[in-house]
C-alpha cells in the first residue's frame, strides 16, 4: 500500500488488504471514532480527509451488521465548559448537529450502540470499559 506525505492513500489497495486479512464474525466489535458532523461535515475542527474515509465505514458497518458483529459508535460531545477548549477550538457541544453521527450512518442507527464522549480518547469514558469488557474478542478500530 502507498501513502504519499500528503496522505492521499489508494483506499482501493487498502479494502483489498482488509478482505484478505479481517475475518469479521459474530464475536467481533467494529469501534466506530468520531465520525460525527463536527469533524466530517462542519465547524471549527472538520475535515475532508475525515469525510473522505465514510465510504468505507459505512461499507465496514454494513459487513458488520451482516455478520452479527457489534457496531459501537463515539461521538463528540462536549458542555459548553469542557476543559478540552483549553486546547481546542469550540467543537461538537451537546445536543448540537456537530456531535452527532453523519447522515450515511444514521441509517443504521439500529444496529449501532452509541456512546457520547467528551474526552480525546474514547476508552477513557466508563461506559468504554464496561462495554469493552463485556463483548471484545476481537475488535476492529475505524475513524
Amino acid at each position: 500500500m502507498k501513502i504519499d506525505f500528503n496522505y492521499n492513500i489508494d483506499f482501493k489497495e487498502l479494502k483489498d488488504i482488509e478482505k484478505e486479512t479481517i475475518k469479521v464474525d459474530d464475536k467481533s466489535v467494529l469501534f466506530i471514532v468520531d465520525i460525527n458532523n463536527g469533524f466530517a461535515k462542519k465547524g471549527a475542527l472538520a475535515s475532508p480527509r475525515v469525510e473522505a474515509i465514510i465510504p468505507n465505514i459505512v461499507e465496514a458497518v454494513e459487513v458488520s451488521r451482516d455478520a452479527n458483529a457489534e457496531i459501537i459508535a463515539f461521538t463528540d460531545s462536549h458542555k459548553k465548559d469542557s476543559v478540552e477548549f483549553n486546547f481546542y477550538p469550540e467543537h461538537c457541544l451537546d445536543g448540537d448537529v456537530e456531535s452527532e453521527l453523519v447522515d450515511e450512518l444514521k441509517v443504521y442507527e439500529k444496529y449501532i450502540t452509541l456512546i457520547k464522549k467528551s474526552t480525546t480518547n474514547a476508552f477513557l469514558e466508563e461506559e468504554t470499559q464496561a462495554k469493552v469488557n463485556e463483548l471484545v474478542e476481537k475488535g476492529i478500530i475505524s475513524g
